[in-house]
């Protein structure tokens, strides 16, 4: 929208962060499963302080990582018969 503020930096939303009172059942079991499925490229990004490289290059590792494994399992298993 023209003439719109914009609020990119976090302010005016209330509170800061989510609170894990507001989180739902599935919100907090999805954070989970991706925090256990990005955990292991943690290191990589561990002297980054943008929240956003955080999440984007742990989701673009997880991505990759895991995509390549499946097809590659889903490759070899399709062969074996």
């Amino acid at each position: 929208m023209r003439g719109a503020p914009s609020n990119t930096d976090g302010e005016g939303q209330g509170k800061s962060g989510s609170s894990s009172a507001d989180e739902s059942g599935v919100h907090k079991t999805v954070d989970e499963a991706s925090n256990s499925l990005t955990s292991p490229f943690s290191g990589i990004t561990a002297g980054s302080k943008s929240v956003w490289t955080l999440h984007g290059v742990n989701l673009l590792l997880a991505l990759v990582i895991y995509g390549f494994g499946l097809g590659f399992l889903a490759r070899v298993l399709q062969g074996r018969r």
